[in-house]
């Protein structure tokens, strides 16, 4: 008998290290969510401020298009600044859109002017 409430007490002591355990780990589990929320907002906040950029380099790359290709020719300066446009375009994930684009402007005439 005396090994039966031997056996008990192990049973009893167990139940209660796996039931502690299981609210240590709900507290953790709570807390990584508490953590983890701004940074998910800061994360939401970033790609949408990137999008944001993305979409207005991609604007001025069009409108310098549409500009320089009507006057014939670009400044070596601004098609530096267009280059730099398009670079910093594509890191921010963008696409191929303005890839014909950038060719055609650099294949304009230096204005020398």
């Amino acid at each position: 008998m005396q090994w039966l409430k031997e056996w008990g007490a192990v049973a009893t002591a167990i139940l209660a290290l796996s039931t502690m355990g299981g609210l240590i780990l709900r507290q953790i589990k709570k807390l990584i969510k508490q953590h983890t929320a701004p940074l998910d907002a800061l994360k939401k906040s970033l790609d949408s401020n990137n999008a944001a950029t993305r979409a207005g380099l991609k604007y001025s790359i069009v409108r310098a298009h549409e500009d320089y290709t009507k006057a014939g020719k670009i400044g070596r300066l601004t098609l530096e600044c267009v280059l730099d446009m398009h670079k910093q375009y594509q890191e921010l994930g963008g696409n191929g859109f303005v890839e014909d684009l950038v060719a055609d402007l650099r294949e304009l005439p230096a204005d020398l002017g």
